[in-house]
This record gives C-alpha cells, structure tokens and sequence, in this order.
C-alpha cells in the first residue's frame, strides 16, 4: 500500500509546542534571568510605595500641620525650627526628603528665611521648591526674586521677577507687581540683554496696561495713607464698616458740620476708600475696602522686621515655661520617692 503523502505547504509547518521548546533549551535560562529581574523591580517598586513612600508621606503631612500653624502666626522662627515637641520646617526635609510635604516645606522654608533677613538660606530653600500650581510658583519665583534683590544680586532678581510676573497669562494682582520689581532694578536695555527680554513682556498687549496699573495702584498709596493719617476719618471708616451712612450720621458723633464732614469724606474719596451717592438732598457713603487691601498688601512686604522681634519674644516665653514645667516635674518626682 502507498504512503500517503501530506501536501507540501503543511509538511513545511511546525509545531508550536516544538517551537517553544527549541527556544526555550536555547534560551531559557536568560529568560528565567531577565524574569526574575523585572519581577524583583516591580516588587520592589511596589514594596517602596506601599512601605516606604506613602507612610512617608503620611507622617511627613502631619509633622507638617504644627510648623504650617507657626507659620499662619508669623512666627518665622518657631516654623523653621519647631517647639520642644513639634518639627519644623527645617527638620521636615531633611527627614522627609522626597515626599510631597518637604517639597512644600522649603517653600515655607524660604518664606521664613526672607522674613528673618537671612537672604542666602532664602535664596537655598526657594530654589530646592517647585510645582506645577502656577500660581504657588509663581509666588516662590517672586519670593526668589526678593531674596536676590537684598543680596544686590540684580540680574538674578530681576529673572526671577521677570518669570514671576510672566507666568500666568492674565493676572492683574501679582503679576504687575513683579514686573514693575522687575523694572525698577533692570538697567538701561543696551546695557543689559535681560532687560530686552523684560520689554518684550511688556511690550504683550495684556502685561503693558498691568504695568500702568502698577503704577497708578502706587500713586494710590499716598492718598490711601494721608487719608488714614487723620483720626477722624478713621473713625468714619470704621463707622462705614458697619453700615452705608450720610454725611449728617457721620459728622454726629464729632459735633461737627456738615461741610466739615463733607471735607473729610471728599478726602476718602479722593483715596478710593469710599464711594457717596445723591439721592435728592441726602448724600449716602459707603467703604471701599479694595484700597485698603492695597496698603496691607504693601505693609506686608515689612512684615519680617516687627515679626522677628515677636518670634524673639515668643521663643523666649516658651523657653521659660519649658523651664517651669521641668522645675515642676522634679518637684513631684521628688516628693514620689520621698
């Protein structure tokens, strides 16, 4: 009997399972290797989040809830260097180096450094900070920008106000204050390539009308603090605070005349601090408290030179009653044993 014959394109086919076993005795000791690694990777990455990173991250956002409440106090010192139980900012990277909460921290860092007057430890921890929040990093760059700018490093100060001030598109409060920073410190264009760049950014279409509003908001100040220089009308202010007022209710509690009044609210006028409607024979007042959130903004920037002398005095309290509170334990110890 013949044999029958398979046809040829399916003699010339092979078998899976005699594929897979060729490649294996050939190589599958490599295979076995190159498994085993990136089994080892994957464990190990996993091992390092679940372990590692998130307990890390974990303790290092509450180690980070006392220094933050420092920091909300303006006590630059405490923040930066914690109390007798609780890390400071300092200690939290250092410890925490990584997490999400450390990268936070020398931003705190920085600001707290800048507040002290300590400008190059400033300069050290803002540098270290980034985020993708633009409105955080632009802050930083602006905090940067101060930093370099007490240090007369000018070039530096005025990238980074450069970059703090262009960062964010449309931005009327921040922005324009760092470009005009900018071009306070920025020397003549043919002198200094950076200014070039700086008027460029001035030369957009949305940052040039910031500037003048920059300037204007400035020229505000003066008449914002000349009328808050008199006591009466701050008193008026703060009686406006409460409630719309007339002319005749605000001269009451001062015996004074309605034009006499009438004088001191034109001045707030003038400053912006207060709008006054006609309503027939009546003139009705109100505040306009955005002027005043101008000047604090502006007070602010000096913040660190009374806020240091408070931070002396409250490390100082807490020093003398950690000093009782130890005095005391070893009066009770005592009286124990006894």
């Amino acid at each position: 009997m013949s044999e029958i014959k398979r046809p040829a394109h399916l003699a010339e086919e092979k078998n899976p399972v005699d594929q897979f076993q060729h490649f294996w005795d050939r190589y599958g000791k490599q295979t076995g290797y190159a498994l085993l690694v990136i089994i080892l990777l994957v464990g190990g990455w996993l091992g390092y989040k679940f372990m590692v990173a998130e307990p890390n991250e974990k303790k290092a956002g509450e180690a980070m809830f006392r220094a933050e409440e420092y920091f909300r106090m303006d006590s630059a010192r405490l923040a930066l260097n914690g109390d007798n139980v609780n890390a400071g900012f300092v200690k939290i990277i250092s410890k925490y180096s990584g997490t999400k909460a450390a990268n936070l921290a020398s931003f705190y860092a920085g600001s707290c450094y800048l507040k002290l007057g300590d400008f190059n430890n400033a300069v050290k921890y803002l540098k270290d900070f980034s985020t993708s929040v633009k409105q955080v990093q632009s802050r930083a760059d602006g905090l940067l920008g101060d930093a370099y700018s007490e240090l007369n490093k000018k070039d530096e100060a005025v990238t980074q106000y450069r970059k703090a001030g262009t960062l964010l598109e449309k931005d009327d409060l921040l922005s324009p204050e760092y470009l005009y920073r900018a071009g306070q410190l920025a020397p003549e264009p043919s002198r200094n390539p950076i200014t070039k760049k700086l008027n460029q950014s001035v030369d957009n279409p949305f940052h040039a009308p910031m500037l003048n509003h920059m300037v204007e908001q400035h020229a505000h100040l003066d008449a914002v603090f000349h009328a808050l220089a008199d006591p009466t009308r701050r008193a008026m202010l703060g009686q406006l605070a409460e409630r719309e007022l007339t002319i005749g209710e605000l001269a009451t509690p001062f015996s004074m005349s309605f034009a006499g009044a009438s004088k001191h609210v034109r001045v707030l006028e003038n400053a912006g601090l207060v709008t006054r409607e006609i309503r027939g024979r009546t003139h009705l007042c109100r505040l306009q408290a955005a002027r005043l959130a101008e000047a604090d903004a502006w007070l602010k920037r000096y913040e660190r030179f009374w806020s240091e002398k408070l931070d002396a005095l409250e490390s100082l309290l807490l020093a003398e009653d950690a000093e009782k509170a130890r005095t005391i334990n070893k009066r009770m110890n005592k009286k124990v044993k006894e």
